[in-house]
């Protein structure tokens, strides 16, 4: 239980830091340009607030996570909508930090998902590609469908124009908060 209750907290405290950064941005842009301080700005505000306090009900449910039950809430989604709406909430920062951010799909593509813990991992894979990418590059999240014998399914990919990870560290890519 305190192994789990430990590995919670690392994993919400890494969660938390994204949207806290993007209000804190935002803000401070809306604050020092007036010109900034647009409906579709504070709306990212409003947004990533939402986002915060969906992850703050998922540690007050910590009880759920110390009986080895992690509730998972999935329901149809179309996953290319909401990969859309994520990077226009990027829009201005992408602006004042001098990258683009494309969004590369051939249809709306629907999936079974809890949209929340899609969210945080779009996210992660989005935030550590604008870490990692230098101004004036972009950014391109591709969506497609792969079919196969075992079934169809959802493929997201998210590319930089970054330096990559070198090959030495690729095994431990997936540690956590390697």
């Amino acid at each position: 239980t305190e192994e789990l209750r430990c590995e919670l907290m690392a994993n919400i405290s890494h969660d938390l830091r994204t949207p806290l950064t993007m209000i804190e941005g935002f803000a401070e842009m809306m604050r020092d340009l007036p010109s900034e301080n647009t409906p579709e700005n504070a709306q990212v505000i409003v947004d990533e607030a939402r986002y915060l306090s969906a992850l703050v009900r998922d540690i007050l449910d910590l009880s759920k996570l110390e009986s080895g039950v992690q509730e998972m809430n999935p329901e149809p989604l179309n996953l290319t909508e909401s990969v859309r709406q994520m990077v226009q909430r990027y829009g201005a920062l992408c602006q004042s930090e001098g990258f683009t951010i494309r969004v590369e799909a051939e249809e709306d593509l629907w999936v079974l998902a809890d949209a929340l813990r899609l969210q945080q991992v779009l996210y992660n894979l989005v935030n550590n590609a604008i870490a990692y990418t230098p101004a004036g590059s972009s950014i391109r999240l591709t969506a497609h469908r792969e079919r196969s014998a075992s079934g169809d399914r959802v493929v997201v990919a998210v590319a930089d124009d970054g330096p990559g990870i070198p090959p030495a560290e690729q095994a431990r890519v997936f540690d956590l908060f390697y």
